[in-house]
């Protein structure tokens, strides 16, 4: 059974939102790059929103898509995994939400060699603060930046399921997803 950042977060009760998820879970988001602890590399993510979840979860069944969110890993869309710090002694969190469009599922075997299946999306935002974070001295293995959710870890899909999920996506109405606050966060080689 999947289980939803939702279902995950809950303590006592209460919902906890994804910042204090990571906090919890001791992976402490840093607001710039002013104050970062000395480390080998950086990342910045943007986490799916709370109400968002569901649509993205919706995608997934629509499209025959078993859904595997992890605990441990919530649904976010990478804005920069980087071997190095950005040059730059202050990159300033974005606090503002945005909205990004599903616009393809697509499927790969990541560097680790496991599979993936991911959800394609698409906003001017997100590509220029991949910019601006490669200008600030950020590196990327990637030699393009392709913004995505990744939905599925341990499965590649066939051609023919790509295709078939890839016709009712563009056959239902556009979706819309939100991504909340940038969370900085240092790592280590």
């Amino acid at each position: 059974m999947a289980i939803t950042i939702v279902q995950a977060a809950r303590t006592r009760g209460r919902r906890e939102s994804p910042v204090r998820m990571l906090a919890r879970l001791g992976q402490i988001p840093y607001l710039s790059t002013e104050n970062m602890a000395p480390a080998a590399g950086f990342y910045a993510c943007r986490f799916v929103d709370e109400r968002s979840i569901a649509a993205v979860t919706y995608l997934a069944l629509m499209c025959s898509i078993t859904a595997k969110p992890k605990v441990d890993d919530p649904y976010h869309v990478t804005l920069a995994f980087s071997k190095t710090l950005p040059q730059q002694s202050v990159l300033t969190v974005d606090t503002k939400s945005i909205d990004v469009k599903a616009v393809a599922w697509d499927t790969w075997k990541g560097h680790n060699g496991k599979g993936y299946v991911v959800l394609r999306v698409e906003a001017d935002a997100l590509t220029e603060r991949n910019a601006a974070m490669m200008k600030a001295g950020c590196t990327s293995n990637f030699p393009e930046y392709k913004p995505h959710i990744t939905v599925v870890t341990g499965e590649v899909l066939s051609e023919k399921r790509l295709r078939t999920a890839n016709t009712r996506l563009r056959s239902s109405p556009p979706t819309y997803i939100t991504l909340g606050t940038e969370l900085f966060h240092p790592l280590e080689y």
